[in-house]
């Protein structure tokens, strides 16, 4: 890879925004989005935007992406008015903006695995600034490794599709964010980070009744937090009408020399 752009310009906020004068005023993030091709496609969650829409219907405004634009030196705001949902229970979704973007993430059916180190990067809700044309906060990186891949239909509800346990949470605004393996000289996406799952195991618990018949109940619980992020590689062969009859893998990726 000759040049790496600027993270923050394929990597950006999904916002409500309404606009007051020369600002637009960022009135609820909804997460991240990432551009995956220089065409001005992005990937973010199907909540995402489905949240943000109502968010709209219900107090106006506009659904923006909000990537930092090097030639005029602050991020934009994009409007996404072009968007399309993924079949199979998959919380992915595709959508266009009017200014394309490099991106440097390229697609592979890679193998990955448990303990197989991956990272991801966006906006969580605690550090976006409310104005975008005055956007000065950097985005938050996670990097850690898959605890476990869970294949379609093992969960509870059986209504899952393919995805990974992660050692890291995605909290509130990272999702939408890529999940992705770095392998020079690219990132090689994987997937798209949908939210937290919450583990409770109590690890100690004593009860004592005092002569008087008080009682004292002490409890130990620990609590861990896991990210969630749907496999990519098994929505390799979709294809959205949006991309004219192309899979999903053909379009996501970098230029290369050959190509």
């Amino acid at each position: 890879m000759s040049t790496i752009p600027m993270m923050q310009c394929v990597v950006a906020s999904i916002s409500r925004g309404i606009e007051e004068g020369n600002h637009i005023n960022v009135a609820r993030l909804h997460g991240t989005g990432f551009y995956i091709n220089e065409d001005g496609f992005l990937l973010t969650a199907r909540h995402v935007i489905e949240k943000g829409n109502v968010d709209v219907e219900e107090n106006g405004g506009k659904l923006l992406f909000s990537p930092f634009h090097s030639e005029v030196g602050k991020h934009v705001c994009l409007p996404i008015e072009q968007y399309e949902f993924a079949p199979d229970n998959f919380d992915v979704a595709i959508c266009k903006t009017p200014l394309a973007s490099h991106t440097f993430y390229q697609y592979s059916n890679i193998t990955v695995g448990p303990w197989k180190d991956v990272a991801t990067h966006g906006y969580p809700a605690s550090i976006i600034n409310k104005l975008v044309d005055e956007f000065q906060v950097q985005q938050r990186y996670h990097k850690g490794y898959i605890q476990r891949e869970v294949p379609a239909g093992r969960l509870v509800n059986h209504n899952n599709p393919p995805l990974f346990e992660l050692s890291f949470p995605i909290t509130q605004g990272l999702s939408g964010s890529p999940l992705f393996v770095h392998s020079e000289p690219y990132d090689y996406l994987i997937g798209v980070c949908v939210g937290t799952t919450t583990s409770q195991l109590v690890v100690y618990e004593d009860t004592q009744v005092y002569d008087e018949g008080e009682k004292y109940h002490e409890r130990t619980v620990k609590v861990e937090e896991f990210g969630i992020a749907h496999d990519i590689r098994a929505q390799a062969n979709w294809k959205p009408g949006m991309l004219g009859g192309e899979s999903l893998g053909d379009r996501i990726g970098v230029k290369t020399p050959n190509q």
